[in-house]
């Protein structure tokens, strides 16, 4: 066998035999409203922690009530954590980036699956203001999509 063939075969066999750390993880479910996006947005200077600089993860049904799973790294790959969050009919729910971490600072990235009519954007809160995030997004069924986040980060 080739160097190359197994390499692959080893690879592949380490893949099969240890389940993903991000399977492992007990997702956290959030449910915040639309409400208290505007109050973060009008406000982006947290009062318990002036510097800190947040992703914000938002999350719009267009139609029919969905939900979110997303998974959460760090800049080296690593595993954060696991948040859920639904999404009510023509509603809108947000994920901030420390509830991945549990408060611990970060930049990293998200990858979430949805299920339902579901689209993605992202903002970044910050003491000078508020700015817009990119955000992929990837349908590969007519309701389901991958939506990437690729600069999350809380600090």
């Amino acid at each position: 066998m080739s160097l190359a063939r197994t390499s692959l075969w080893l690879l592949v066999s380490l893949l099969l035999a240890t389940p993903s750390l991000a399977q492992e993880l007990a997702p956290i479910e959030i449910d915040r409203r639309a409400a208290e996006l505007g109050d973060a947005l009008k406000r982006p200077v947290d009062p318990v922690d002036p510097d800190l600089v947040e992703s914000v993860l938002v999350f719009t049904s267009e139609g029919d009530s969905g939900g979110a799973r997303c998974v959460a790294h760090d800049g080296r790959g690593n595993v954060l954590g696991v948040v859920t969050v639904r999404v009510p009919r023509n509603g809108l729910r947000f994920i901030r980036a420390r509830d991945f971490s549990g408060g611990t600072d970060y930049v990293g990235s998200a990858n979430c699956r949805t299920k339902g009519p579901i689209n993605g954007s992202a903002f970044l809160l910050a003491p000078g203001g508020v700015s817009d995030l990119p955000v992929l997004q990837r349908p590969y069924d007519p309701r389901l999509k991958n939506i990437v986040f690729p600069v999350v980060a809380s600090y």
